[in-house]
């Protein structure tokens, strides 16, 4: 007596999923992820996590880049959501210290953790970068 039919269509049904899986692989993955990384590479670390939603902040991130030490303690204040997630992988080996902690320490005008206080000149100003942070934006000002 012959086996039913049954199996043998559950085999092939299976095979062919598989199959098809296997089809999807390298262009739903590997093809998607390799042109991230490319874009990555074309744009740089901010121009890739802010330059395409956010680009007036991608000009802030590059002049902080441009301007500080790459050891520099960027203070910031405002929300944690936003453009301002997207700073902290964008500005190098820089990190970002809550200005409004930093004022109640003593020398933070300087210094904080052993890193020196980003500073510069902007706009006509000369003093501590401090970023602002809201959920729709990113501005940056200069303390004395």
């Amino acid at each position: 007596m012959k086996a039913p039919w049954t199996p043998r269509v559950a085999w092939v049904l299976v095979i062919a999923s598989f199959a098809f899986s296997l089809a999807r692989i390298p262009h739903a993955t590997w093809g998607k992820r390799l042109a991230q990384v490319r874009e990555f590479e074309q744009l740089g670390a901010a121009g890739y996590h802010l330059g395409r939603t956010w680009p007036d902040e991608l000009r802030i991130v590059e002049w902080i880049e441009a301007n500080t030490p790459s050891d520099a303690v960027v203070l910031w204040r405002g929300t944690w959501q936003g453009p301002i997630e997207h700073v902290v992988a964008s500005i190098g080996d820089r990190l970002l210290f809550d200005a409004d902690v930093a004022g109640g320490i003593p020398g933070s005008e300087t210094q904080l953790l052993g890193r020196p206080v980003a500073r510069g000149s902007f706009e006509g100003k000369t003093g501590r970068v401090v970023l602002i942070a809201t959920r729709e934006s990113l501005s940056m000002e200069i303390v004395p």
